[in-house]
């Protein structure tokens, strides 16, 4: 069966159509998923940049609400703490205690790469080995569906009168 020219037409402006919608529909349903809010605790809380980094420090991830049971949902291959560091031992080092997802990040990483950076950016010259400072600390992720949840933490942080190695000159 041989189509009409106005026939092609139609036909070619239809799937044109359909694909056009498609891809709308894709892309704004990529862009609306909204990010849940998660709750993050690190343990130990406090950090004294006076004494040695501990080891590691334990992060606990866990959601309230309606989103209370998703963090049996969380692809634990995507948990990054300040987008930079991944659990210690990798995404199968993790697991859910009492509701909570628990993973491990190395200690001397987290505060050569993070804490110290923060306080360098945040301007913080004057020790205060009293009185911590807060380091506010973002842990993101992924659930198994595709949506992303994301929370911080405030480390306290202590700073000696003698704060260690100077600042890694401006990049």
């Amino acid at each position: 069966m041989k189509l009409k020219k106005s026939g092609k037409i139609f036909l070619i402006s239809a799937i044109a159509l359909i694909l056009i919608i498609g891809t709308a529909a894709f892309i704004l349903s990529q862009a609306s998923a909204a990010t849940v809010a998660a709750n993050v605790e690190f343990e130990p809380r406090k950090v004294d940049l006076g004494a040695p980094a501990p080891k590691e420090f334990n992060v606990y991830v866990w959601f309230t609400g309606k989103y209370a049971d998703y963090v049996n949902n969380i692809d634990t291959r995507t948990i990054l703490v300040e987008g930079l560091l991944q659990p210690k031992g990798g995404w199968k080092h993790t697991t859910i205690v009492n509701g909570k997802l628990l993973f491990q990040v190395d200690g001397p990483s987290l505060v050569d790469l993070v804490i110290w950076p923060k306080i360098w950016h945040m301007g913080i010259v004057e020790p205060n080995p009293n009185k911590p400072y807060k380091i506010p600390i973002t842990v993101t992720g992924q659930f198994l569906d595709g949506n992303l949840f994301e929370g911080s933490f405030d480390m306290r942080v202590l700073i000696p009168s003698n704060p260690g190695p100077p600042p890694p000159p401006p990049v």
